[in-house]
């Protein structure tokens, strides 16, 4: 699947956009994340991401290409 420019253009700009306020909710959605978790792609989920890390064994299913 290839994606195109316009695309991630419109990720990268949701990405830099309330960065605070998809932190927040990141940290608090992994927080409640307990050994697998589907996640959908997005700029809020992505933020996420950071927040896993802290968990061992963790199952990720995932669409996203991000």
């Amino acid at each position: 699947m290839k994606l195109d420019n316009l695309s991630l253009v419109a990720f990268n700009k949701k990405q830099t956009t309330n960065t605070g306020n998809k932190q927040e909710i990141g940290k608090l959605a992994a927080a409640n994340v307990e050994d697998t978790i589907f996640m959908d792609c997005g700029s809020t989920v992505f933020a996420m991401c950071a927040h896993l890390k802290k968990l061992s064994k963790l199952k990720i299913i995932t669409n996203s290409l991000q």
